[in-house]
């Protein structure tokens, strides 16, 4: 909300620079204003026969009698002027210097001090560093002879000292002094002066004839002495040689100077007319001509795009620097003798952004950008008289002229029509009784001036209007040869007060035509909120209008978001989102953003309708109001930094009377109910009295933002009174930073975290001075009672309580205290600054109590437990109110983590922070132990939870397991379902092991293997094998007996995918697939089509097949081809293996196959596998090929011999020939293993193995041939040998 007040006062801005106003047309290099009627208007004639007039003659002061005697014995020369700043007039007699306070026409000072005929007089400011502090003002005295610098200074009220220069005067009703001896005094060394000017940092410049001279003085330093010297900006090398060729002389003498602080420009008038700007640099210590314009140039400019007519241009008499606070691009106004303005820029264009720095504001050129008509039937050319004299400001032009020995005075005043689009002026005359000397306005303007440090130059400044409520009665002073005339100027707010009185309907109506609704509304507010007697007066006609005017807020509908809002507020708060459309949703701009969009009232394809809330005048003007009177602080740094503390920034004469201005408005919104008045009583419009509704919710709103406003302030006051700058001392780096960088604006804010440190820093400071403490406790409980509360007092009051037990020896009476102190810290735990609380417990060593307040703290901050819901449901994104109750519990847990974590760097042997030099090792376990268990003793799971972490991470597990944990197996659940470390579950094994769970820990394995998310298949595996041994430690119950069924049939499909992971990453074949295998746990029918089959892996097949309980031989004997083949083929690889080489292939590929299935025969088909290896051997390799892979792979010889005998029985090939001889040889073979001795075998197993050599032994023997020539084949010969010798053997 406060930056919506922000807005507010920003808005007061928008439009008020006076280039927006002149210039219409941006094409054309000249505009002009003032043709038209509707510009210039005369109240006095549209009220005719009323007291309701601008300008209201208010008196005449003749001269004082002082002066008037003193007139008499005037010589020569006489010469006045008045000098607004300090409400001082001032007369030269000859020599003699007089002043006198024209706002009362009394208080004459003389000076006598002067032996010369004065010329001119003229205040100027000093500069601060060379001249005394006691000097406010200097008086720059201008005699026939030399110039003379005279300190002003200013008597306190007692007259017994001087006011020093820094203290906020009111001049006007301070005495005045002049100090007796000049400050400088320089020699005259031109025949006239006619104007003198000053700077705002102190720089004095003269019209010296032709010449604009500077006077400058300087203090005296050991390289040169206190002096005075004069600078002429004028004269260049060639006038000083031929002064006096007239045929080279082009200048004229100057006639008036101006000068711009903002910008820091000089501005000459020539007494022809010459218009000349100087720069003074970015920081107005230099000076340099940057273009003059002669009066026919001017006229030519003029003349070339609004052909003005010369008469108008005869003559240029008055010029005014306009400065950065009125306009970005205009800098100077000239009037002429028939009251022509002729406004000049500086710049080629208009700047594109508001705020300008100095640098880019550098002069570029002079040139006309406007003219301004009079009025004709005023100023005509044929009209009136000429012009004399002029003065004017921002608000107003004073113009003087003399006709037919008559003195008129003219006023131009813009005060009522600030916020017209387009420039428009009251006129108002007046007869003067003698010729015009000087203009002076009070109270005084305030001359705008940029630092020569600044950034930016000084931005633009709303109107006086908008500080008419705080603005006392404005009076216009001009000073005649006849005395001084008085003119009482009434600001819109004078003339509603003024109407109020007579309670005139047709005038009111009048005065709302002028200003509007909203400004009528704010002029009513000014009124309601005055203490003044005549303002309490006329409050009830003021409250009628102010509910008359301020009206209702209006809903007008449109089909899109060209409407034009008929209100300055953008209301947020009245926004309602479009709630339906039938196309993509268009951006709304600023105009829309109070509007929303009905869906009952839209059909489907159509354009939506949105419906459009402007808010009521009297919405409008009790924001404006509140945004006014908080302005002059609103924007300003609270406090400015020096080292390690902080000043205050906000001024002290301010601070009382914005404090009073917003009780005052608060005090009118209760008392006349301002908000909510018969908001919706006449309303049956559903949508008006939505939007009614809506906007009081906003005006509730405001109502708090002025209240936090309100305390703040009163804060501010109390701050200051105890030395801001001491308390700010106690702020932390981070926070003093920040105070030092925030405006009001910034801390109404965040008004709560602010006041809050605030309140602590005070609590610190007089932390033990109990008497004190409690002054300040009541005083602010009784000031700022939104931003110290009750609450705030119960902990100061504890804060006394902490404060005593330090000082206090440990035992019963101690522990009573702080018990005492905890308890009221329970009340208002909510408001409590957890880290002083923490800080003072620690002193007196109670960290159990700090624990149990952070508890208390953790509840309070999520009373429905949301975070204990979402923590529970592990969910990850939160709606704002869990994800607040979320923060909140962390915020408390932290103290608990905090402490836990200093007290084990004590028992670490850590250093201490010097509040803990007595507490030992063995202490701090034992206040470490009282903590954890004031935790694991609480409901608060989450407060479980960050022990449980805390912890584990100072290694501290065996705590967990001393004794049952409620909320431990839900914390290790969570983090493991989170995706944490194996060792939470090396944890909850512990956990339960400690429970004799164990049926509970391999289901939970077990799942965790199943569904687990990102964890590698070597883990899921492992997490298997872990449940298997946790269900065999369980009971034998049928539950555990069916899970550890369930886990053993997953583990073995878990070892297969194991088993084609390692096959696939050992080949190097499809990352993809291996990267599939480590997601998750495939099934078996996955496993064999998605990876056995399509990879050829034939081994896994049979382990598949085996897992599946699937027997058919056909199907395994297809497998162990595949996985023969796939041994044998290195026969033909390139280059080819030896028959050793694959042998031993096959026998490790056999031992491995064998040893796994030997139990399941029907998985191992002996007589397929052996039969193969035959045939495939038979001539590449010798005859106990077959034998040796048999005997060592563990396959029993006998099988062998079977599939020899049988395969030589019923196949004719290998009965002749080499075959026959192949297989002789391999029955040789075994029978010289049996032998040997080299087969470990028993008796029956020798005696099998006899009888099927001996049988083998006899087929053959009855297949072998003889050989031609011989009776016998050797080959039986040696069977028979073989036959004896196994024979014997049995």
């Amino acid at each position: 909300m406060a930056e919506r007040v922000t807005e507010y006062i920003e808005n007061e801005v928008q439009g008020v620079d006076l280039s927006d106003k002149l210039i219409q047309n941006r094409n054309q290099v000249v505009n002009c204003t003032g043709l038209h009627d509707h510009e210039y208007r005369q109240f006095n004639d549209e009220l005719r026969g009323t007291r309701l007039v601008e300008f209201e003659d208010y008196g005449h002061f003749p001269f004082p009698r002082q002066l008037a005697a003193q007139l008499d014995k005037s010589q020569s020369n006489i010469a006045m002027g008045m000098f607004s700043e300090i409400g001082r007039a001032w007369m030269s007699i000859d020599s003699d210097l007089f002043f006198w306070n024209f706002t009362s026409n009394d208080d004459v000072v003389y000076f006598d001090g002067i032996t010369e005929t004065i010329i001119k007089v003229e205040l100027v400011r000093p500069k601060g560093a060379i001249v005394d502090p006691s000097i406010h003002f200097i008086v720059v005295v201008v005699t026939s002879a030399e110039v003379l610098l005279l300190g002003m200074t200013f008597r306190g009220d007692d007259n017994m000292f001087t006011v020093p220069r820094n203290f906020d005067v009111d001049y006007v009703n301070t005495d005045i002094m002049i100090v007796n001896e000049p400050l400088f005094t320089t020699p005259l060394d031109v025949k006239s002066v006619q104007y003198i000017t000053g700077t705002y940092d102190g720089r004095i410049f003269l019209a010296g004839q032709d010449s604009l001279v500077e006077i400058s003085y300087h203090a005296g330093t050991w390289l040169r002495s206190k002096g005075i010297e004069k600078i002429n900006h004028s004269k260049t090398i060639f006038s000083a040689i031929l002064p006096g060729m007239p045929f080279f002389k082009t200048s004229e003498d100057i006639v008036q100077i101006e000068v711009d602080d903002t910008r820091h420009f000089l501005y000459t008038l020539g007494e022809r007319g010459t218009v000349a700007l100087y720069d003074m640099s970015e920081d107005g210590s230099q000076l340099g001509k940057v273009k003059s314009l002669t009066l026919s140039e001017i006229q030519k400019e003029i003349r070339n795009s609004c052909g003005v007519e010369d008469d108008y241009l005869a003559a240029i008499v008055y010029i005014r620097a306009i400065p950065s606070t009125e306009s970005n691009f205009v800098v100077l106004e000239a009037v002429t003798s028939k009251a022509l303005r002729i406004h000049f820029t500086a710049y080629y264009e208009a700047f594109q952004h508001p705020v300008v720095h100095p640098a880019q504001a550098r002069a570029q050129t002079l040139r006309v950008m406007h003219v301004r008509y009079p009025p004709n039937d005023l100023f005509g050319i044929h009209r009136g008289a000429q012009i004399y004299t002029a003065n004017g400001d921002s608000e107003s032009l004073f113009v003087g002229q003399l006709a037919e020995n008559e003195c008129f005075l003219t006023v131009f005043s813009t005060s009522n029509f600030k916020f017209v689009e387009y420039p428009v002026e009251n006129i108002s005359n007046a007869l003067l009784g003698g010729s015009v000397w000087a203009f002076a306005r009070q109270p005084a303007l305030k001359k705008p001036f940029t630092h020569p440090n600044a950034p930016f130059l000084h931005p633009l400044e709303a109107p006086w209007v908008v500080q008419q409520h705080d603005s006392a009665v404005r009076k216009i002073f001009v000073l005649t040869s006849n005395g001084t005339y008085i003119f009482q100027q009434n600001l819109p707010i004078q003339l509603f007060r003024k109407i109020m009185e007579i309670d005139s309907p047709r005038h009111f109506k009048w005065l709302v035509e002028q200003h509007g609704p909203v400004e009528i509304c704010v002029m009513a507010l000014a009124v309601i909120c005055s203490n003044e007697p005549s303002d309490i007066a006329i409050s009830q006609n003021a409250t009628r209008a102010f509910f008359e005017s301020g009206g209702v807020a209006q809903v007008t509908i449109g089909p899109d978001s060209s409407f034009q809002q008929t209100s300055i507020a953008n209301l947020s708060q009245l926004q309602t989102p479009p709630r339906y459309t039938s196309t993509p949703t268009k951006t709304i701009g600023s105009r829309l953003a109070n509007s929303f969009i009905d869906p009952n009232d839209a059909d489907i394809g159509e354009s939506p309708v949105f419906e459009h809330i402007a808010p009521s005048a009297r919405h409008d003007a009790l924001y404006i109001y509140f945004a006014r009177i908080v302005s002059p602080l609103w924007g300003m740094r609270v406090a400015t930094r020096q080292g390690n503390h902080a000043l205050n920034g906000l001024p002290l004469n301010l601070v009382p009377k914005v404090i009073d201005q917003v009780a005052a408005l608060l005090a009118a919104i209760e008392r006349h109910n301002l908000i909510d008045f018969n908001s919706t009583g006449q309303i049956y419009d559903p949508l008006t009295a939505k939007a009614a509704e809506q906007e009081v919710q906003s005006l509730t709103v405001l109502k708090e933002t002025a209240t936090q406003t309100y305390e703040i302030l009163r804060l501010w006051r109390i701050l200051d009174e105890h030395q801001f700058h001491v308390i700010t001392q106690l702020l932390d780096d981070q926070a003093l930073t920040a105070l030092t960088s925030m405006s009001l604006a910034n801390v109404v804010g965040s008004a709560r975290e602010v006041s809050s440190e605030l309140v602590t820093c005070i609590i610190k400071y007089y932390i033990g001075d109990e008497a004190t403490t409690e002054i300040i406790s009541t005083r602010l409980s009784e000031e700022c009672p939104m931003l110290f509360t009750v609450q705030d007092a119960h902990l100061l009051k504890a804060s006394e309580f902490i404060t005593a037990a330090r000082r206090m020896p440990s035992g019963h009476e101690q522990a009573k205290t702080i018990h005492k102190a905890v308890s009221i810290i329970h009340q208002c735990i909510q408001r409590v600054n957890m880290d002083l609380v923490s800080s003072m417990l620690g002193q007196v060593h109670a960290y159990d109590y700090i624990a149990e307040l952070a508890l208390v703290r953790a509840s309070k901050e999520d009373p429905m437990n949301l975070a204990v819901i979402a923590y529970r449901e592990n969910v990850d994104n939160y709606e704002p109110r869990v994800r607040d109750a979320i923060n909140g519990r962390t915020a408390a847990y932290k103290y608990v983590g905090d402490t836990l974590d200093h007290l084990q760097s004590r028992i670490s042997g850590g250093a201490g922070d010097g509040q803990d030099g007595e507490v030992t090792p063995a202490l701090a376990a034992m206040y470490r132990d009282e903590v954890i268990n004031k935790v694991l003793e609480s409901d608060d799971e989450l407060a479980h939870v960050n022990l449980f972490k805390w912890l584990l991470k100072n290694n501290l597990e065996d705590v967990l397991f001393t004794k049952p944990q409620r909320y431990l197996e839900n914390f290790l659940l969570h983090e493991l379902r989170s995706g944490e470390s194996t060792k939470y579950l090396e944890l909850l094994w512990k956990y339960y092991e400690k429970n004799g769970n164990f049926g509970n820990a391999a289901e939970l394995l077990y799942n965790f293997a199943e569904s687990a998310k990102a964890i590698p298949l070597k883990k899921r595996v492992l997490y298997l094998s872990h449940a298997i041994l946790c269900i065999q430690s369980g009971t034998e119950n049928n539950a555990n007996l069916a899970l550890k069924q369930d886990i053993k049939a997953r583990c073995d499909v878990a070892h297969i995918q194991q088993m084609i992971y390692d096959d696939l990453v050992n080949e190097g074949k499809s990352p993809s697939a291996v990267a599939d295998l480590d997601t998750k746990l495939y099934n078996l029918t996955e496993l064999y089509d998605n990876f056995a089959h399509p990879f050829q892996l034939a081994k896994t097949k049979l382990a598949i097949l085996k897992c599946a309980n699937y027997g058919d031989p056909g199907d395994i004997q297809e497998v162990w081809a595949e996985i023969l083949a796939h041994d044998l083929a290195a026969f033909k690889a390139t280059p080819p293996e030896s028959a050793v080489q694959v042998q031993q292939r096959l026998v490790v590929t056999l031992t491995k196959l064998y040893t796994m299935y030997k139990a399941s025969v029907e998985y191992v088909p002996l007589h397929f596998i052996l039969r193969e290896l035959l045939v495939k051997s038979f001539g590449g390799v010798p005859p106990s090929w077959v034998p040796q892979i048999c005997k060592e792979s563990g396959i029993p010889l006998a099988a062998a011999l079977d599939v020899a005998s049988n395969e030589f029985q019923n196949d004719r090939f290998w009965r002749t020939g080499a075959r026959l001889t192949y297989m002789v040889g391999f029955v040789k073979y075994v029978c010289d293993q049996v032998l040997g001795g080299r087969l470990a075998l028993s008796y029956t197993e020798r005696a099998v193995l006899a009888e099927k050599i001996l049988t083998f032994i006899g087929t053959l023997i009855l297949s072998v041939e003889p050989q031609p020539g011989r009776a016998v084949n050797p080959l039986v010969g040696e069977l028979k040998v073989y036959e004896e010798q196994i024979k014997n053997i049995v």
